[in-house]
């Protein structure tokens, strides 16, 4: 990806569970290196289509780190490794069989709306650099 030097998440700007956790990683991550794009924007569906990622089946979580593409648990393994940290030591969880770990993300991502609901706003904290949202 030529523009965007650092991991990029991209998220359902759509989906609550989503927005809550980019505001939970805008809290927590030990150093500002992720930025975040909505699939739901121009740019992420830009993105989306530059790494043939399909746009109109919404992903829960997409993360893109040195032109990978981590997806479901492992995108969120990822992410917890960069937000540094105790949230580290995820990455033990690699080690859980990728059917089971992909399992138990695609049964979240089945219920995620019923329980955390839809949301219109993006996720965003006054404290945090606008920059860090593309």
């Amino acid at each position: 990806m030529k523009e965007c030097e650092t991991p990029l998440l991209l998220y359902d700007g759509t989906c609550g569970l989503c927005n809550r956790s980019v505001l939970f990683i805008l809290r927590y991550e030990r150093r500002a290196i992720l930025r975040f794009v909505s699939q739901q924007s121009v740019k992420g569906k830009d993105i989306m289509m530059e790494f043939d990622l399909s746009v109109s089946d919404q992903q829960s979580l997409i993360l893109i780190d040195e032109g990978q593409v981590y997806l479901k648990s492992d995108g969120v393994i990822r992410a917890a490794i960069l937000m540094g940290g105790y949230w580290k030591y995820f990455r033990f969880f690699r080690f859980v069989p990728l059917f089971i770990r992909d399992g138990v993300y695609d049964g979240i991502a089945s219920i995620r709306y019923s329980i955390f609901g839809k949301s219109n706003d993006c996720a965003f904290l006054p404290f945090v650099d606008r920059k860090r949202f593309l």
